[in-house]
This record gives structure tokens, C-alpha cells and sequence, in this order.
């Protein structure tokens, strides 16, 4: 039996600097933008199509109390994995796939975006290739264009 695995994640530190009029630096607020991405199942049988649930939290935390939200997710679909019927279980976001990137845009009110703490589940299904091996998704979330 043939079997791949999926393999995920990703983290950005942000700090924001400033320098004061005194030419002292300041630290004026810290934000961790951060998420964790988990696939299920994690492994399958080759040449099999089969439907996948991809969940990804969004892990922000921040000190400064300003939003950590993100609107978007490109996951860029290995060589060799085959994506089709991309949906989210969440109405106010949407699912497809261009080439070899499946996305999930927010298409709601700015309330229902991913907040920190909050997650969201893309369903799709794949068949992986004949060859064995593990094939690596590569996630990222974002807000308005800055990628965490």
C-alpha cells in the first residue's frame, strides 16, 4: 500500500518599533501572528481520491489589543496531489482552486473574519499520485495582503 503524509504549519513574529523624539526605542506593541493547520486524514492510500478536512486556528496573540483577524488562506497544493471540490463550512467565506493554490477568501462583514482563538474548516477532495512519499502543503493567512 502506498501512503502519503501531510505535513503543516506556520508562524510570523511581528514587532512594530519606533524611535522617540529622544532617540530612545520604544516598543509600542507586540503582536504574534501564528496558526496551526491540521489535515484529516493524514494519511491515505495512492491513486485514491478521497475526502480531506483541513482545519487551520488562528493562534494571534497580541498586547496591544488591536485586531489579529485574518481574510485569506493560500495553501499551495504539492506537485503531485491532485485538488478538486474545494468548499468552507463557514457562508461568509468561499473556496477554489488556481493552479496549484487552493484559497479561502472572507466574503462577510469584517465580524465574521478569523479571529484569534477561532478556526476554519476547508473540505476538498484529493487523490495523491503513484508515488510514495509525503506531500507538503504550504499555508499561509493573511490580512488585506500582509502575510503572517
Amino acid at each position: 500500500m502506498n501512503t502519503f503524509k501531510s505535513i503543516f504549519s506556520g508562524v510570523l513574529v511581528a514587532a512594530l518599533l519606533s524611535f522617540s523624539p529622544a532617540s530612545v526605542l520604544a516598543v509600542q506593541a507586540l503582536m504574534v501572528r501564528s496558526f496551526t493547520v491540521s489535515l484529516s486524514p493524514g494519511t491515505s492510500e495512492a491513486l485514491q481520491s478521497e475526502s480531506y478536512t483541513m482545519t487551520i486556528t488562528n493562534t494571534t496573540t497580541n498586547a496591544n489589543g488591536s485586531s489579529g483577524d485574518a481574510d485569506l488562506v493560500d495553501i499551495t497544493i504539492p506537485t503531485g496531489f491532485g485538488v478538486t471540490s474545494p468548499s468552507v463550512v463557514n457562508p461568509n467565506w468561499s473556496a477554489s482552486v488556481l493552479g496549484s493554490t487552493l484559497s479561502a477568501v472572507h466574503s462577510g462583514n469584517a465580524s465574521n473574519k478569523l479571529e484569534p482563538g477561532e478556526s476554519l474548516e476547508i473540505t476538498f477532495v484529493g487523490q495523491a499520485s503513484g508515488v510514495n512519499g509525503e506531500y507538503t502543503f504550504t499555508t499561509q493567512l493573511s490580512k488585506g495582503g500582509s502575510v503572517f
